[in-house]
């Protein structure tokens, strides 16, 4: 998909060209030098798209080189001669035209008729079906000689030529791997450090995408940025293993040190990348754990029948523990999403660790008994509540769901009742929303989802921040409520659970060590971190590794 989404980049920079010579002509034809600019500004564009096509493949296996070499080559004469002549006017008009109908004639179909149109080169057997080759091959049948789609290298000079990065191919045991080497957007002490990113698949162009905000957030902090392909895909080679996932990390990490001077600081996995990050600890002094699974077999059981998932572990077998080896002890961030629809919540590492560490001591079993009481309570009132109000708990949720805690209160149309009921459902514990816990318990008539969350509370309390999230925090919730003056039994039973909730949240314990943080975001597995929340996490590593970011500079 990052192959076929780059083609149709590579088309919107050609018909922009296009466009730009249209409207230059029309400015020269009309002797206004105004034309020139635009003429101009085309020759760089068509300079931009020559490089990222590169030399590597023969032109005539892509017209759409030949036509950019050739018009690039008459705006050249046109800007050398300062005079658009006949003959000229016609060697501009045809390659014009010739682009247009290649660019028309090559645009990529549909997503869903070319997801498998990505093109590595082939690193072993298995690899077959992804050879470039192949796939220009059926390319060319469906789509006409014409048809073209941009490569690997295609892409990694895309990121290098807008950029400051540099492709390395580094010679492993078993095959090679490639990687980006993206430099610092500034000057600071913190250009003597580096980062490592895990990608969360297989490919660089997946995590590095042109734009991507990771790595913008850490250049733009001052750090070097390394990313990698995993083997067998894009141009590294060989077969890929969980292992050699984290030796080929520590392989990059090395060419940071030798070829930039650069010290790792920071490793960062998202997703897949989390095993990566478990394993390359013990060489960074801050790791973060990005929206990651507690180990793949539980990962596995949430997507497969459990008769299939036996098969896939017998076939795979790739187990690829992480919650089992995170070491605690070391200062980190945990990001989760608790409707993560990847990496799902009772897959993830947060639980993962939470069932590594919760134990019921005398004082917390007793904070757990009254708050089972509490939430008793509410079930009772939240069934009368709803009775009264002549509703249900599934169209307050869908009606109401996506509401802010701010809309909540300043909605006109929203009883005082309604009001209470839904900044009690849609409050946010540690994160979670509590109608996440809510609404299976309801529905299925009993606790579970309750012990859950009551697990996620003994063991993490206070170490969880919500920086960017619309709905009110548990606190926040229980001080609104307060301000409300219609109060009775039913209400008072519906509510008492979150002072039950706020309480024992605030109470420390020793479970987890301070210096292990866990954020909660709200964008899905595969969206970006909000800028409130990069914002907490250069807070975190500021204070790690000791930088002062006033001292950051522009070059």
């Amino acid at each position: 998909m990052c192959l076929l989404d780059a083609t149709r980049w590579l088309n919107q920079r050609i018909h922009y060209v296009l466009r730009t010579i249209q409207s230059g002509v029309k400015l020269l034809e009309n002797n206004r030098s105004a034309g020139y600019d635009s003429i101009d500004r085309a020759r760089s564009t068509l300079t931009d798209i020559r490089y990222i096509l590169g030399e590597d493949l023969p032109v005539s296996k892509i017209p759409v080189l030949e036509s950019v070499n050739a018009l690039l080559d008459a705006l050249n004469q046109l800007f050398e001669t300062q005079s658009l002549t006949p003959d000229l006017h016609r060697s501009i008009e045809a390659e014009y035209h010739r682009l247009h109908a290649l660019a028309r004639s090559s645009t990529p179909p549909h997503p869903q008729t070319t997801t498998a149109l990505t093109t590595p080169p082939l690193s072993n057997p298995r690899a077959l079906l992804r050879q470039p080759h192949f796939w220009r091959t059926v390319a060319s049948l469906f789509w006409g000689k014409n048809a073209f789609f941009m490569t690997f290298p295609m892409l990694q000079r895309r990121l290098t030529r807008f950029n400051a990065a540099r492709v390395h191919q580094i010679p492993v045991e078993g095959g090679s791997v490639s990687c980006i080497v993206f430099e610092p957007a500034v000057k600071n002490a913190f250009n003597t450090q580096s980062v490592l990113i895990a990608s969360p698949n297989a490919c660089i162009a997946e995590v590095n995408y042109t734009n991507d905000s990771d790595v913008r957030f850490y250049t733009n902090m001052g750090f070097y940025v390394g990313v990698y392909n995993y083997r067998g895909a894009g141009e590294s080679t060989g077969v890929v293993t969980p292992d050699n996932t984290v030796s080929d990390a520590l392989h990059v990490v090395a060419l940071m040190k030798s070829h930039y001077r650069a010290t790792l600081s920071v490793v960062h996995g998202i997703s897949i990348g989390g095993y990566v990050v478990q394993g390359c600890t013990t060489h960074s002094p801050f790791v973060v754990y990005d929206r990651n699974f507690r180990d793949m077999d539980s990962l596995v059981a949430h997507f497969v029948p459990s008769f299939l998932a036996f098969l896939v572990r017998l076939c795979r077998g790739w187990p690829m523990p992480v919650a089992s080896r995170v070491d605690i002890k070391k200062p980190s961030l945990l990001i989760f999403d608790p409707d993560d629809e990847i990496a799902v919540f009772p897959a993830s590492l947060l639980m993962g660790l939470t069932d590594r560490f919760y134990r019921r001591d005398e004082t917390t079993e007793k904070l757990e008994e009254l708050m089972d009481k509490e939430y008793g309570e509410f079930q009772q009132a939240l069934a009368k509540l709803l009775e009264e109000l002549q509703t249900s708990l599934e169209y307050v949720d869908q009606k109401w769901g996506g509401a802010s805690g701010k809309n909540v209160m300043e909605s006109g149309e929203l009883t005082d009742r309604m009001k209470i009921l839904l900044l009690t459902l849609h409050t946010e514990i540690l994160g979670i929303p509590f109608i996440n816990a809510v609404r299976e318990d309801y529905m299925n008539g009993n606790t579970e989802k309750w012990n859950e969350l009551k697990r996620i509370m003994t063991v993490w309390r206070q170490r969880v921040e919500n920086v960017d999230s619309s709905a009110f925090s548990v606190d926040k919730t229980v001080e609104v409520l307060e301000t409300f003056p219609e109060k009775d039994e039913v209400i008072d039973r519906l509510t008492g659970v979150l002072s039950s909730i706020n309480d024992f949240c605030s109470q420390r314990n020793n479970i987890i060590p301070d210096s292990f943080r866990v954020m909660a975001i709200h964008c899905g597995h595969n969206g970006g971190l909000s800028k409130k929340e990069f914002a907490y996490l250069q807070s975190l590593l500021d204070a790690q590794l000791g930088e002062d970011r006033e001292s950051a500079h522009s070059e």
